[in-house]
């Protein structure tokens, strides 16, 4: 039997497709792993799917070959925040940016009056939407499947379960 090292990861889902403040700036999107002595830091900005098959974390990105990445003993996924359709709460994850959930609905607001620009990702990893706006973006759960969505704006993340 093969023993693997301990997998530590952390992947950073507030990096996965986060947005840039202003609209037109490319996104910085990074994924950061470490398998033992092995690492990998890969620039996701043209993301489309990541995907958990066995023990490989697949990557597919637009224009780009896939990524398989050995994964064994997931530690840990981090989010700046974990919420349901069940609750109404309101979270200032940066100086600049607060999230506020209202059961199906979950708006991201800009204290300074920046564009906001929201990403809606499935569990699969498939981008599900993006909704901008002058100061705030909204994005309603109304009609979509129940489960876990990931949400990402300007570097932060909230796990979401649509219930």
């Amino acid at each position: 039997m093969i023993k693997y090292p301990k997998v530590r990861i952390l992947l950073t889902f507030a990096s996965l497709l986060a947005a840039s403040a202003t609209f037109g700036a490319p996104d910085d999107v990074v994924v950061q792993m470490s398998n033992g002595s092995d690492s990998y830091k890969a620039d996701l900005s043209k993301i489309s799917r990541i995907t958990f098959r066995g023990s490989s974390m697949i990557i597919k990105a637009a224009g780009e070959p896939d990524v398989s990445i050995p994964v064994r003993n997931i530690e840990r996924m981090v989010f700046d925040l974990n919420t349901s359709s069940a609750e109404e709460m309101e979270s200032a994850l940066s100086e600049d940016l607060t999230f506020i959930v209202e059961h199906k609905k979950v708006r991201i607001v800009s204290a300074t009056g920046g564009d906001v620009q929201m990403h809606v990702f499935d569990a699969s990893g498939r981008q599900v939407d993006v909704v901008s706006g002058a100061s705030e973006a909204e994005y309603d759960f109304s009609d979509k499947n129940t489960g876990v969505y990931i949400i990402t704006s300007s570097g932060k993340s909230i796990k979401y379960l649509n219930k």
